[in-house]
C-alpha cells in the first residue's frame, strides 16, 4: 500500500510539473486572453478523461514516467497544431511583416486615410469575412466627394451626417487588400481595437499586402511585392 501511495504521489507531481511545464509554453506565445483560458480548459479535460493513477497502478516507476511523459508530449503536439490552424491577419511589405495579429470571422478591420486630391479623411469600415479567408467592405465615410468614392446608389445605402458621406450595406467582398502608404494621407489601419500608424512602421511610398490566413500558412503564402 504505501509502494503504491508513493507511486500516485510520484505520478501527481509528473503531471504537475509538465502542466506547468505546458502553461510556460501557452502563456510564451503572442495570444489572446480568451484563446489562453481555452487552451487550459482543454487541458483540464484531457486530464480528466484519462485516468492517470489507474495508470499508474498498473506499471512501474520508470514505464509510468514514459507514459506520462508521452501524453504530455502528444498533448503539446494538440495544442500546437490548433494554435498553428487559427486564423490571422498578415500585413507584409517588400521588407517583411508589419502586421500579424490573430482574428476571427467578424473582426473589424478599419482603414483611415487622407484623399490624395481632396484632402479630405477618408474612413473604410471592413471585417474579415466568415470564412475567415478575405474581408468584407461593409461601409464606408468621407467629407468630400471625389475620385475613385462612392456614391450611387448601386454602391450601397447613402445617406449625410453631421457633415460626412456615409455608405453603408455595401457588402463588396475582397480575397486581399492592397494598399501604398503616401506622403500626405497619414494612413492608418486598425485590426479590432489595435491601431497600425503605417508611417511609424514602413517607409513612404511602399506597398502593404492585407491577408488572412491560418497561421501556418501565412509563412509561405509571402507576397510578390513590387516596391
Amino acid at each position: 500500500n504505501d509502494d503504491k501511495r508513493i507511486k500516485k504521489l510520484r505520478g501527481i507531481e509528473i503531471i504537475n510539473f509538465n502542466k506547468e511545464l505546458v502553461s510556460e509554453i501557452i502563456f510564451g506565445l503572442n495570444m489572446t486572453k480568451e484563446n489562453k483560458i481555452k487552451i487550459l480548459n482543454f487541458i483540464k479535460d484531457y486530464e480528466y478523461k484519462i485516468n492517470i493513477l489507474e495508470v499508474i497502478k498498473k506499471n512501474g516507476k520508470l514505464e509510468t514516467v514514459l507514459i506520462v511523459f508521452g501524453l504530455i508530449i502528444c498533448l503539446v503536439i494538440a495544442v500546437g497544431g490548433w494554435i498553428i490552424r487559427q486564423p490571422y491577419l498578415f500585413g507584409q511589405t517588400s521588407d517583411g511583416f508589419i502586421i500579424r495579429q490573430r482574428v476571427e470571422a467578424g473582426t473589424p478591420v478599419t482603414l483611415v486615410y487622407r484623399h490624395s486630391v481632396q484632402k479630405t479623411m477618408i474612413y473604410e469600415y471592413l471585417e474579415v469575412n466568415k470564412a475567415t479567408e478575405g474581408f468584407v467592405l461593409k461601409s464606408t465615410k468621407y467629407q468630400s466627394l471625389g475620385v475613385g468614392l462612392p456614391f450611387s446608389q448601386g454602391d450601397g445605402d447613402f445617406r449625410e451626417e453631421d457633415g460626412w458621406f456615409i455608405m453603408d450595406n455595401m457588402n463588396r467582398n475582397f480575397p486581399e487588400l492592397s494598399i501604398r502608404n503616401g506622403v500626405t494621407n497619414e494612413e492608418k489601419v486598425y485590426v479590432g481595437d489595435k491601431e497600425y500608424e503605417l508611417s511609424k512602421l514602413m517607409p513612404l511610398g511602399k506597398e502593404l499586402h492585407l491577408y488572412v490566413a491560418p497561421l501556418y500558412k501565412g509563412w509561405y503564402m509571402k507576397k510578390e511585392i513590387r516596391s
